[in-house]
């Protein structure tokens, strides 16, 4: 074969057929010129087998592939080309767009340069440089370049497009804005206009106008990928995550290889609970393109909802490698850090992020959530209200708001905030779901049940609106519709994470327990602490030593140095014991009474021993005056009497409190020890009680409990009221006169309707304690008996 001639198998030609390279070589352009690329790509190889390097076959080739996103081998061929014709400067403007796809953005710049040095009024490689600046974070650089260009060619598109895009990235969003409506009256036909206005629109937090640009550049293309996915960013800020994972479904159909679309249909599914299918997205990102920090992000989030915490860690510092000048990977690492309670970690990751980024709405969310896993519910509140600022139209930053707000007990505020995420997602069933969890906790149940009705409407296809109906509507048979339906989702259940199965597992229990198949409800419940337990952060039996350290901490020299040095204030209220045990009836029916102010389950003790250090005689009396202080601070009459708290931990916190506020009172609740157990082992905590997923890790724990509160009746004999939950429930009137007794007020018959009240209840038992006092979990224990065997034979009680 000459170099003349070149062998073909292309259409047009009989196979065998001899050519010239210059047919051929017009046979592959016009296959290019009308997107055949697969024929085009097949003919310029011909060619380049039988004239290796031959230019400008290598030129094309290379554009070709960098159409198709094969940015490693296109590289090769536009070096091989502008090392051929190093005096070509349309050579060195695509090896530049090449190298900047790859990320090689100083060799891209060297590239660009090469061009200009050959052209400087060379519009095409300005603007390409320009962008590749802007990649690279060098907006100011990246603005006098196509400023430089618009001053050569003032109506050229591309640089005007350019400016848009900077103006955007700088925070002009206004300003953007104006010139993308000034663009599209001049080029209503244009959709690349239209594709980046919805990106400013979103920036600017109008996502309903986001929306409409996207759809008016699909109206002009209905097959641009690129539209798709702005589409779909759009609709994932609006709070319509299923229309979301529509749209960035179509834009990796169109396009197999589109990396970043993968990487936002993983956050979609995410959003959704779907971690089984977000990790899978996630995972063909990274096959696309292994350095992508975001797809590593997304891998990350995945990862760590499915319980690979190591795992999800590891894909997270993968992420802030590829891209370390860049807010989100490190908000992805601190969230990584966050689950897996390395809270140091995850705060010094969020400090790196908000460096970076300090006007980044999400980094606040971020923070307010390490904030509030940390305890520090004031801070918290104040990174989302940052937050919030920022991005007023965001439905998941109100919904965040809400929940601050109910643990802060700011009861009409928390409802005025989940009322706004409704507002501004009135399609989305999460914030209708939350709303309906909030009016639990108020004791308004009726209206909690038509806003979960309303949830479960809206998206029948997750586990939350159902599990949140079963807390409030009774199935009476394996033959009720909504059962049916939940069990249809729960062959699903895999794809929806470790949470969303532990959920589902804890919803199945219920509603088998309801119409009493006690074997198919245990099995349930089950599975749901097994999952919970694969989640696990860290190993459980980390800290079991506490009642041995409490022992030698506290002895009577220690306690009788500390005796009179505390604050004499007799406002508090202790409510202590384990979990379960009756804590949140105690203390409604002690906060019934007009003259008490029920704070619910407070971290003050433990917040104010990291502040002060442990309890010594030198700090007894300003720990209990801090202690004081913040549970005043509480009371919105600022006249109550008593303030509880119920925190059932602060069994272990029992000498502390007696120094620090000898004249506060204590109210020990106790509970037949299996039902207290089975109720926890029922429980899905929200957080913390990782013994309880276990039957025989949650015997030790009682029985360290058992071994705790003999202590501090043997050291501080009489110095707590302790009662019985199975007396309480049996006999309400006599033990609620024994409690107000004992905390020194006047009898208050309101004391015997604890249910009606309406203060909100964060805890476990929000749903029973709004209902009537009812002996039904007495000795409940005996339904499951013979499943609760690794627990029997453990406990250190007679039962």
């Amino acid at each position: 074969m000459t170099q003349d001639n070149v062998a073909t198998r292309t259409d047009g030609y009989a196979e065998g057929t001899e050519v010239t390279l210059d047919e051929a070589l017009e046979l592959a352009k016009g296959h290019h010129a009308e997107s055949n690329f697969l024929l085009a790509e097949r003919t310029y190889r011909d060619i380049l087998r039988a004239v290796p390097d031959h230019f400008p076959t290598t030129q094309y080739l290379g554009v070709l592939l960098f159409q198709t996103t094969v940015f490693d081998e296109a590289l090769h061929y536009l070096r091989v080309a502008a090392n051929s014709q190093p005096d070509d400067k349309q050579c060195w403007n695509n090896l530049g767009a090449t190298l900047t796809e790859l990320k090689k953005y100083d060799e891209a710049l060297k590239a660009y340069d090469k061009a200009l040095e050959l052209d400087s009024e060379f519009v095409e490689a300005l603007n390409n440089k320009s962008l590749t600046l802007w990649r690279a974070g060098e907006s100011e650089q990246a603005r006098k370049i196509v400023e430089k260009s618009l001053d050569l060619q003032p109506e050229n598109l591309e640089a005007q497009i350019n400016l848009g895009i900077l103006m955007s990235s700088q925070g002009e969003l206004q300003e953007a804005n104006d010139l993308w409506e000034k663009l599209h009256k001049a080029h209503p036909e244009n959709e690349k206009i239209l594709i980046n206005w919805g990106n400013t629109l979103r920036d600017m937090g109008r996502y309903g106008k986001s929306e409409q640009k996207c759809r008016q550049a699909l109206e002009l293309n209905e097959d641009n990928p690129e539209a798709y996915n702005n589409l779909g960013n759009a609709l994932r800020d609006f709070g319509k995550p299923e229309q979301a994972l529509e749209a960035y479904n179509k834009a990796t159909d169109l396009r197999p290889s589109y990396h970043e679309a993968h990487v936002n249909k993983s956050m979609a599914l995410a959003d959704q609970g779907r971690f089984q299918e977000a990790a899978v997205a996630a995972r063909y990102a990274v096959a696309f393109k292994p350095d992508s920090s975001r797809a590593q992000s997304a891998l990350s989030v995945a990862l760590r909802n499915m319980g690979d915490y190591a795992e999800a860690r590891a894909a997270a510092i993968r992420a802030v490698k590829a891209d370390p000048d860049s807010s989100d990977p490190y908000l992805d690492l601190a969230e990584a850090n966050l689950t897996a309670d390395f809270l140091d970690d995850a705060q010094a990751a969020m400090e790196e992020a908000i460096k970076r980024d300090p006007d980044s709405a999400r980094s606040y969310k971020k923070l307010a959530e390490i904030r509030e896993k940390m305890g520090d519910n004031v801070g918290a509140l104040k990174s989302i209200d940052k937050a919030i600022d920022m991005e007023p139209l965001m439905p998941m930053l109100w919904m965040s708001k809400a929940q601050l707000l109910q643990y802060e007990k700011l009861k009409e505020e928390s409802f005025e905030a989940i009322d706004k995420a409704i507002e501004l997602a009135p399609e989305w069933h999460a914030p209708l779901q939350q709303k309906a969890e909030m009016l639990i906790t108020v004791n308004e149940n009726e209206q909690a049940v038509e806003i979960a009705e309303k949830a479960y409407v809206l998206n029948s296809n997750v586990p939350g609106p159902y599990a949140t109906l079963i807390t409030l509507k009774r199935i009476d048979s394996a033959d009720d519709e909504r059962f049916k339906k939940f069990l249809k989702i729960f062959e699903q259940s895999k794809k929806w994470g470790l949470r969303n199965c532990a959920v589902m597992n804890y919803a199945l229990s219920d509603a088998y327990e309801m119409f009493g198949d006690y074997d198919k409800s245990f099995e349930h419940l089950k599975d749901a602490n097994d999952y919970n337990k694969k989640m696990l952060p860290h190993d459980p039996h980390a800290n079991v030593t506490y009642a041995a350290d409490l022992r030698q901490r506290f002895d009577t020299e220690f306690l009788g140095n500390l005796e009179g040095k505390g604050c004499e204030s007799d406002v508090p209220v202790f409510i202590v014991g384990m979990p379960r045990s009756g804590t949140t009836l105690t203390e409604q029916i002690i906060s019934s009474h007009p003259e008490v102010h029920g704070a619910g389950e407070l971290s003050y003790i433990a917040r104010i021993r990291d502040e002060l250090g442990v309890i010594s005689v030198e700090n007894a009396k300003e720990f209990g005056q801090m202690y004081v202080d913040r549970v005043k601070a509480l009371d919105p009459t600022g006249k109550a009497k008593r303030i509880t708290d119920k925190m059932p931990g602060n069994f272990m916190n029992i000498g502390v409190i007696v120094s620090a506020l000898p004249n506060a009172k204590i109210i020990h609740c106790k509970r037949n020890p299996i039902d207290t157990c089975l109720s926890c082992y029922r429980q899905n905590f929200a957080s913390g009680q990782y013994w309880s997923y276990d039957l025989e890790d949650l015997a030790n724990e009682y029985n360290r409990y058992l071994d705790v509160m003999a202590y501090w009746r043997e050291v501080l004999p009489g110095r707590f009221l302790e009662i019985e939950y199975e007396e309480t429930v049996g006999n309400l009137e006599v033990q609620a006169r024994k409690l107000i007794d004992y905390i020194g007020l006047e009898w208050d018959d309101a004391c015997l309707e604890p249910h009606k009240q309406k203060r909100a209840i964060l805890t476990a038992s929000k749903a029973q304690v709004t209902q009537p006092v009812y002996k039904t979990s007495v000795e409940k224990w005996r339904r499951y008996e013979k499943h609760l065997k690794p627990l029997i034979d453990k406990i250190n009680v007679d039962v």
